[in-house]
């Protein structure tokens, strides 16, 4: 469906609200509602259409009662979607990740937060072609991509990220690492406190 999933559990404290999984009775409801609206948006051929006006057509065709919460995170995670990178949005921009692991399909996502060490998330592909989408959706910034024929990318993108990813023949399975660097640069005194 959208090449990416939520797993029902996750170590990091706050994932659960982050990536809707308990505000939704089914994730499943959640998923199938923001499809059918990025579904619509994108077919609709008038301009002034907004993803809002989409999503509340569904969910009226769907007869699902939206509360104004659910509402806000639907259209949050639907931009989050068509712009950005999806439910990673939310890792990518934590100034706390230092480093997002993805060593494979079906495998939950690993995050190494600063102060907290490596934990697993509760987010996955679901897919190796939305996988390869994703790596090729960051790197063209740099106007690079990932390909059989280029099937191995170390990158180091605008914003400071750098980016390595493998897919196969060169590795058993789509293998991302997205390193982030601190702004601030570690001084003596950061040293003491570790």
């Amino acid at each position: 469906m959208f090449g990416w999933k939520v797993l029902q559990k996750s170590e990091l404290p706050n994932a659960n609200s982050i990536l809707v999984v308990e505000e939704f009775k089914d994730l499943q409801d959640f998923e199938n509602l923001l499809q059918k609206s990025l579904e619509d948006y994108k077919n609709s051929n008038s301009p002034n259409v907004s993803i809002k006006e989409c999503i509340l057509k569904i969910a009226k065709q769907e007869k699902i009662l939206l509360a104004k919460d659910k509402f806000e995170k639907l259209c949050e995670m639907a931009g989050k979607h068509l712009q950005g990178f999806g439910p990673f949005e939310y890792f990518l921009n934590d100034e706390n990740v230092e480093e997002i692991c993805v060593t494979g399909i079906n495998k939950p996502l690993s995050v190494y937060f600063k102060g907290k060490g490596w934990m697993e998330c509760n987010l996955t592909f679901t897919s190796q072609e939305s996988a390869i989408n994703f790596i090729n959706k960051m790197a063209r910034e740099v106007g690079r991509h990932i390909s059989l024929q280029s099937p191995r990318i170390n990158a180091v993108l605008p914003n400071g990220q750098r980016l390595h990813a493998t897919i196969p023949p060169i590795s058993k399975d789509v293998e991302i690492t997205i390193r982030r660097f601190q702004k601030q640069p570690i001084n003596a005194l950061d040293l003491l406190k570790n």
